[in-house]
């Protein structure tokens, strides 16, 4: 079972009043400009120079689409062929102290991964894992 997603993170992020108009107003002065600057090139007309500046413009465009259409391409026969998700052997990691030199004990650590709840104690410098039983309340000690 795939666990829910959260609904605000696939819906678009509104904006306030102001920033809404900001970012419409940035929109019709970029057009008015792109517009603008056609215009003066259409009354120019195009140079050899302007022509070889809009080919190397085509061919960088085409350039882009293509490999980023077969990086998507790739991405896609990579994710049917499962190769990320394969399953792979978890590897074990022996240890026999923690991090700050507790000696660590306790049932086979096998049968506590399928435990509902595990009880950590320390006694004596040692780390005891243990199955916690059914009804049991962790206690908090305050020292």
């Amino acid at each position: 079972m795939k666990p829910e997603r959260n609904n605000k993170q696939l819906q678009p992020e509104g904006g306030s009043p102001p920033r809404i108009a900001f970012h419409i107003a940035i929109a019709v002065v970029g057009w008015i400009l792109f517009a603008y600057y056609w215009r003066v090139v259409g009354e120019r007309g195009l140079s050899p120079g302007a022509i070889i500046s809009l080919i190397a413009m085509a061919i960088f465009l085409a350039v882009v689409v293509i490999i980023t259409t077969l990086w998507i391409v790739h991405n896609l026969r990579i994710s049917r062929s499962d190769r990320r998700t394969g399953n792979r052997p978890v590897a074990e990691v022996p240890y026999h102290q923690d991090k700050i030199g507790h000696t660590i004990e306790g049932e086979d650590f096998d049968s506590l991964r399928s435990a509902d709840m595990i009880e950590v104690t320390i006694k004596d410098g040692k780390k005891i894992y243990r199955r916690a039983k059914a009804g049991e309340r962790a206690e908090h000690l305050s020292s």
